[in-house]
């Protein structure tokens, strides 16, 4: 949330800043629950991910595995609680604000799904070494790429299909 209150006193005086920092948390289920660490809505996000790769990614899901990938920190810590600030660019970050705004949790799966996807990809030319540096390299690389898969509803149908049926049973 420090990235997006910095962020937001960067545009805006401060009264004004936190009016729009209250704003987005309270007007957002996904923002709200994740800022405020309800762990039960938290888990349930992070096993859709998680079945997801699984599902549909499964040499990287072994991968994850075998290195101990740690979602948590990976993907919550670094990319969703700072809104993507720390992952792309500012113009990227505004394109998907305006689609978290819009669609909301499911853009967001959509969003994580095509970060998997482009790693994915990508994992033959990149650093099996140091993987999570080799990752933030990719991703800014790749940024308008990835962008346009999180949209792809016909090349990824069904996989964005799984997102939605999991978020309806989960009850997210």
């Amino acid at each position: 949330m420090n990235y997006l209150a910095i962020f937001a006193l960067l545009l805006f005086p401060p009264f004004e800043a936190f009016k729009v920092l209250a704003n987005i948390i309270v007007s957002q289920n996904f923002i709200f629950k994740s800022y405020s660490f309800d762990t039960t809505y938290l888990k349930k996000v992070n096993n859709i991910i998680e079945e997801l790769i699984r599902s549909y990614l499964p040499n990287l899901y072994s991968l994850m595995k075998e290195i101990k990938f740690e979602m948590w920190t990976t993907i919550w810590l670094e990319t969703i609680y700072p809104l993507f600030l720390k992952t792309f660019d500012l113009q990227t970050c505004f394109k998907i604000w305006d689609a978290i705004f819009v669609f909301g949790i499911p853009y967001v799966l959509q969003l994580i799904y095509a970060i998997f996807c482009t790693i994915d990809e990508n994992l033959d030319q990149m650093d099996a070494e140091n993987l999570y540096e080799s990752t933030k390299i990719l991703l800014v690389q790749k940024s308008q790429t990835i962008l346009a898969k999180s949209f792809d509803q016909s090349k990824y149908q069904y996989e964005f299909y799984f997102i939605k049926k999991s978020i309806q049973k989960s009850q997210l």
